[in-house]
């Protein structure tokens, strides 16, 4: 039995080897037509096409995030020629997926980019970080997608991600009251339940889902029918429907589907033999897998590395007398099942030194204003110079140093490193994979109002984190 979690373009930093899954016509013909059925239930919201150049830069796109672990929206720069929007997907789960079910994974991301119409308001045309999938999905003069599936492990995980890119781009401020349209007109003709495909258009019977419960009330000819799931299934559409008689409701029919798709029933979050349990309140938590204690280490509580543990343990890292920790201190078991960042090392003290200078290139928006609307794209790019001390100066050192650029929340944060081959006092070497020459840069979507503070931090295997430069960005309306 498996465990399986769901994102849509949230923040998961892991640290995997991805691998890519070749796109077939099966996988773009199903995810090109699960969009334009959706598309078709609103109001002046025309087709899409498939535009190939653009799926295999997603596809690339894809890849690397499988292969890198992050989870976060491309640069706008690498979205030009065409300029496009983005929607991101990301499944994990213990269980590996078999070839013939990973060219149904575009219709999941589609679908459940699709379900954030429940939150969205038109009675207050805006963006929202809730419906964003959503608008993009439905933006009337939206013309091409492109997407593409990469698969990734990590541990016990196997993770899936779609991306999917579109020209022209949807979610501008101002426009989407414009650009958002209402679902079609119900139609009454129908008298039987239809469940495929779904959703439809059409109106349904108001019938008890499977899995699940439907109360109907009825008041001077107005009747609503409102659908409850049971715990560990989730509702396909919202949760109320008006309806024009006791056999007839709008929009489509409503389906209990379980927490993990593929899974026919709630076995799939609730495993008792592995601790993981399910609430209908609070929903899903998982069992946190054994660690590891570090070379030269060890890891308190010691039930951490003996067993799996409950979600709200802690776990405290330290280094043997002689070493330093580089990384996390403190890393918590998170309710879906995975510790908070990675695990950190233990290295010799002492042996080299280093000293980091920075300079801030860039703080806000690409003309470097730190005030940046809601749904734009901000950044911190920082130019680095170092300079090593060896103690030793008969012996060379490989050095590996860290940098850390962190921002508000899950958003913005991105640790990289560089090698430096054979770093001496006289000659401190080359940095091996420096991104953009001596220059850091990352981004980050402005997704509510507030100022906020990006930090980028530099330190050397051993020593401890410095920050040197820290720059502040407002998001406003």
């Amino acid at each position: 039995m498996g465990i399986l979690l769901l994102y849509c373009s949230s923040i998961l930093i892991l640290e995997q080897i991805g691998f890519g899954y070749s796109q077939t016509t099966v996988f773009e013909k199903n995810i090109l037509k699960r969009h334009n059925e959706l598309r078709a239930l609103h109001e002046n919201t025309p087709p899409l096409k498939w535009h190939k150049s653009m799926a295999t830069r997603a596809l690339n796109y894809c890849r690397s995030l499988a292969r890198t672990g992050r989870f976060a929206h491309s640069s706008s720069a690498s979205r030009k020629n065409p300029h496009a929007g983005e929607n991101l997907w990301r499944m994990s789960s213990t269980i590996k997926a078999q070839p013939n079910h990973l060219d149904s994974f575009g219709i999941k991301a589609a679908q459940d980019w699709y379900d954030e119409i429940k939150y969205y308001d038109y009675k207050k045309p805006v963006f929202g970080t809730k419906t964003g999938h959503f608008t993009q999905l439905v933006w009337d003069n939206t013309e091409s997608v492109g997407c593409g599936l990469a698969s990734g492990k990590k541990g016990m995980w196997n993770t899936y991600t779609v991306c999917c890119q579109y020209t022209p781009p949807g979610n501008y401020i101002g426009q989407f009251a414009q650009r958002v349209h209402r679902l079609k007109p119900k139609i009454t003709t129908t008298t039987t339940t239809t469940t495929t495909p779904r959703p439809e258009t059409k109106d349904h019977v108001p019938t008890r889902p499977k899995n699940g419960g439907m109360l109907k009330r009825c008041l001077r000819g107005t009747c609503t029918a409102t659908y409850s799931c049971d715990t560990c299934f989730t509702l396909s559409g919202p949760a109320k429907a008006k309806c024009k008689s006791t056999r007839s409701c709008e929009g489509s029919s409503r389906f209990c589907d379980p927490v993990g798709p593929d899974h026919e029933d709630e076995k799939t979050c609730v495993l008792k033999k592995r601790g993981n349990t399910c609430d209908r309140l609070t929903g899903c938590t998982f069992m946190c897998p054994q660690l590891n204690s570090p070379v030269h280490g060890s890891i308190t509580p010691t039930a951490t590395t003996a067993g799996t543990s409950k979600s709200g343990t802690k776990a405290t890292y330290a280094c043997d007398t002689g070493y330093v920790l580089v990384g996390t201190k403190l890393r918590t078991c998170g309710r879906d099942g995975m510790w908070s960042g990675s695990a950190p090392g233990c290295v010799k003290a002492g042996a080299l030194g280093v000293e980091f200078n920075a300079q801030t290139k860039l703080c806000g928006d690409q003309n470097g204003n730190p005030t940046v609307k809601i749904g734009q794209d901000a950044a911190m790019e920082v130019t680095l110079k170092y300079t090593f001390n060896n103690p030793n100066k008969l012996k060379t050192v490989d050095a590996i140093y860290h940098v850390l650029v962190d921002g508000p929340g899950r958003g913005l944060v991105e640790t990289k490193l560089a090698t430096v081959p054979k770093a001496t006092t006289n000659r401190p070497g080359t940095a091996t994979n420096m991104p953009n020459g001596d220059s850091y840069k990352s981004k980050f979507i402005c997704s509510k109002t507030g100022t906020f503070t990006l930090k980028f931090s530099s330190w050397l295997s051993g020593q401890s984190t410095k920050i040197v430069e820290s720059c502040e960005i407002k998001c406003v309306n």
